[in-house]
């Protein structure tokens, strides 16, 4: 439900209908009515949890996403995933993005430098 139904819903409960005919008005149930109005005087209008089936890529962007995570293994991931979503438009949580990295077996880290060796090391490594 978008942010205009949500407001024209709040603005006919508080002009003096009754939830019980906003509902029949909108096709909805009373207590997703009363939801809402309760959620506008909390101040947290937009923010009702989304439940559903989880988001999947096609394969394109899947080949994007990779390449983005590759070229930004330094980066912290919610920065990739910002990336991701300004760039191409999907709306991704840290999640998914997790979920696609196991999936695709991609490391999204440097690898750790190897230590520094001396030429004291290096002849004891020789005996």
């Amino acid at each position: 439900m978008d942010k205009a139904t949500k407001f024209a819903i709040v603005n006919m409960v508080e002009g003096g209908v009754k939830q019980v005919n906003v509902a029949s008005h909108f096709g909805i149930s009373e207590s997703t009515i009363s939801m809402i109005v309760k959620k506008f005087k909390s101040g947290i209008v937009s923010v009702i949890k989304n439940r559903g089936r989880r988001f999947k890529l096609n394969a394109a962007a899947i080949r994007i996403l990779q390449c983005i995570i590759v070229q930004n293994n330094m980066k912290p991931l919610f920065m990739t995933v910002n990336e991701f979503k300004n760039d191409y438009g999907y709306n991704l949580c840290i999640k998914t993005v997790r979920r696609y990295i196991y999936k695709c077996s991609i490391s999204n880290y440097a690898a750790v430098p190897k230590p520094y060796l001396c030429p004291r090391h290096i002849l004891a490594c020789k005996r």
